[in-house]
């Protein structure tokens, strides 16, 4: 059986447009699937490089930092020459007054000459501590000052969380108590822990209430002194006991020497006659030692 020419060319042409569709098809597939996976390749790139940037960006809080206030203790010292004591001291007064202070105590001293010195301690705001400072130093002659500031910061907020937990504790206690019920022994307990938690506020509810007062009001110590008045009797009377001081020490320096000497007399005079029998005795040996001269022959 012979086959016709042209059916195989059709054959051919058939195949032929079968493997040109085949390959575009796949070609569209492949451009698909391609265009598809690119953004999410992209997408996941750019969340990859935004990571890295966070990580690498410094952590910012998104709150603000709120800084506690300090707790300062401030004190000072200053002693000054003035002329009136009690002049410098109603002055004291009436500025610590007005200041919102008050005179915490005030000690005063007369010495023999007629002036006097003392101490006064002023408790002063301590907004106005500086201001205090300078109307006290325009009082007199500043002799000299001192300063210093004790920061109680940290003491003081460990002194609250203290006080918090130990009223938190006490609250806590005391809710047991009104929700359970338990036997006598155990009341008792719940009693003498609710006293000692108590006690322990109290304490330090005090010491809270006394650095409250130290840091509201300030300790200035003031020391003011009257010059010293020249007496002329009492200089006469100094210079007279120098002379007589003077008279005493010579006299004692030439007691000492006298001492010495009747001391010293009774040696020297025996080293001396010691001395010059020695001188004797090499005398005599020397004389011995030299050869005696002969005598002149008789002719």
């Amino acid at each position: 059986m012979h086959r016709k020419p042209w059916a195989f060319g059709l054959a051919y042409a058939l195949a032929f447009l079968t493997l040109v569709t085949a390959t575009a098809c796949g070609r569209q597939r492949y451009s698909a699937a391609r265009s598809e996976s690119l953004p999410a390749a992209q997408a996941l790139a750019k969340i990859q490089a935004e990571d890295s940037k966070q990580d690498a960006a410094p952590v910012k809080a998104d709150f603000p930092v709120v800084q506690a206030p300090l707790k300062l203790i401030r004190t000072s010292s200053v002693q000054i020459e003035v002329k009136d004591f009690d002049a410098a001291a109603s002055t004291l007064g009436g500025m610590a007054k007005s200041m919102g202070g008050y005179v915490a105590d005030t000690q005063v001293t007369r010495h023999e000459g007629g002036d006097r010195s003392g101490q006064i301690v002023l408790r002063i705001p301590a907004e106005r501590f500086d201001a205090a400072g300078g109307s006290i130093r325009a009082l007199g002659k500043v002799l000299s000052e001192q300063s210093s500031v004790q920061d109680v910061t940290k003491a003081y907020a460990d002194l609250e969380t203290r006080l918090k937990v130990k009223r938190e504790e006490l609250s806590r206690i005391r809710e047991i108590m009104k929700s359970r019920a338990g036997t006598l022994k155990d009341i008792l307990e719940a009693e003498n822990e609710i006293s000692r938690i108590t006690e322990e506020i109290e304490v330090a509810e005090g010491e809270r209430q006394y650095y409250d007062h130290q840091i509201r009001l300030s300790t200035i110590t003031v020391e003011l002194r009257e010059p010293t008045p020249v007496n002329l009797a009492s200089s006469w009377s100094a210079v007279g006991n120098v002379f007589r001081n003077a008279s005493t020490m010579i006299a004692e320096s030439l007691a000492a020497l006298l001492s010495i000497l009747l001391v010293l007399v009774p040696w020297l005079l025996a080293a001396y006659g010691i001395y010059r029998w020695i001188r004797w005795i090499l005398r005599r040996r020397k004389a011995r030692l030299q050869p005696k001269p002969s005598e002149p022959s008789n002719s």
